[in-house]
């Protein structure tokens, strides 16, 4: 079920009129974890989301490109140091072990879940969410706001989102999600499924199209 921030805080704000008996919630300096990528880049921003729960801002996110490769002088963004470590083409992740590979590059130690059950998963969840971690989680996705494609046959694409939090109430559990810039709530079961559903991208060619325009402002910058 797709959401938004103020339905979250509704939720938190007014437990006993939706019945919750639990419900918690991981915060960006006091706020929703935001989670909204530019292009081919879901596992690299769901990490930095995911880092940025823990405190940690290692470095910006990339959204104009420059001569020198910097911005305002920092460091290179999350998505270079993907590509110079070999764990990216153009800004994709291929798997668990790259994101954790790529936050050891920058600095982070993470560790890998495995779950072969629904009630594994939800302990997951759960056991992650009260030390003050998110999830970075693979699934099949259904579509452009990030719902996870869980039947059998679905016609999903592999893609990461961030898992922030989750709930229990008298009828039901679920779990508190983010892609897309979109929130869903979602059962255990169905997050499950589409978890096991992830099948590998067929292949593919991706290429870069610079767009220039004729009349640009003198400070203007390429965008891609």
């Amino acid at each position: 079920m797709e959401m938004c921030k103020e339905d979250i805080e509704a939720m938190i704000a007014d437990r006993a009129g939706d019945k919750l008996t639990e419900i918690e919630v991981l915060r960006v300096g006091g706020e929703i974890p935001a989670n909204e990528q530019k292009g081919p880049t879901c596992g690299i921003y769901a990490l930095d989301a995911a880092l940025k729960i823990r405190g940690v801002d290692v470095a910006p996110r990339r959204l104009h490109f420059s001569v020198d490769d910097k911005i305002e002088g920092k460091k290179h963004s999350i998505r270079r140091v993907a590509k110079d470590k070999g764990l990216s083409k153009i800004g994709e992740i291929g798997g668990a072990r790259d994101i954790m590979d790529l936050a050891a590059a920058l600095g982070v130690v993470t560790t890998i879940e495995k779950f072969d059950s629904v009630e594994k998963l939800w302990e997951v969840v759960k056991t992650a969410v009260k030390s003050g971690h998110g999830i970075v989680m693979p699934y099949s996705c259904e579509g452009n706001d990030g719902a996870p494609a869980w039947s059998t046959n679905a016609d999903g694409f592999a893609h990461w989102c961030l898992l922030f939090g989750y709930f229990e109430s008298e009828r039901f559990k679920r779990v508190f999600m983010t892609t897309y810039g979109s929130y869903h709530r979602i059962s255990p079961s169905r997050l499950f499924n589409a978890n096991q559903s992830v099948q590998d991208w067929p292949r593919q060619t991706w290429v870069k199209i610079a767009i220039w325009f004729k009349d640009t402002e003198p400070d203007c910058k390429w965008q891609f």
